[in-house]
């Protein structure tokens, strides 16, 4: 099962649909507007919305992840979540400092490791912090431009 949620539209807050709402259940999120930090369909809870004529956008999340099935890679719903958590906030502002340019401010605490099963696919093998690529907590201000440089000097 890979979507199966509930979105509860919170409120409106201005005349230009500025809005909150929070999502629950197996849902997808792109944590960055390219996918480069953390994408994925997990169930969780999300609280998002924008405000300022969607010029600023915000999430707030927490997601227990699901183990993978090895050769499809979609999520494997007969076995309990992992105890692997991933919080995250991300603030985005758009057209800043150039219009079309996007700027994200990005959290995230995660709790993973990864290996390589006997196939040489990616799978799990339960949680532990030290091994994973992004160390938590991790603090990053990332543009558009800059965000793939700044991912391949981090490896």
């Amino acid at each position: 099962m890979q979507e199966l949620f509930v979105d509860k539209h919170l409120r409106d807050v201005s005349s230009r649909y500025d809005f909150d709402s929070i999502r629950v259940g197996i849902q997808p999120f792109n944590s960055d507007f390219r996918g480069f930090l953390f994408q994925d369909s997990q169930p969780g809870v999300r609280l998002f919305g924008n405000r300022d004529n969607n010029h600023w956008q915000y999430n707030l999340a927490w997601f227990r992840r699901l183990d993978k099935d090895i050769n499809s890679g979609l999520n494997d719903v007969t076995r309990s979540p992992r105890k692997d958590d991933v919080f995250v906030a991300n603030l985005y502002r758009q057209d800043f400092p150039f219009v079309g340019q996007p700027y994200l401010l990005h959290y995230a605490i995660p709790n993973a490791k990864i290996a390589f099963s006997m196939t040489r696919m990616v799978s799990s093998s339960g949680p532990r912090r030290s091994d994973w690529k992004f160390r938590a907590p991790t603090m990053s201000a990332i543009s558009a431009t800059t965000a793939m440089a700044t991912l391949a000097e981090s490896t």
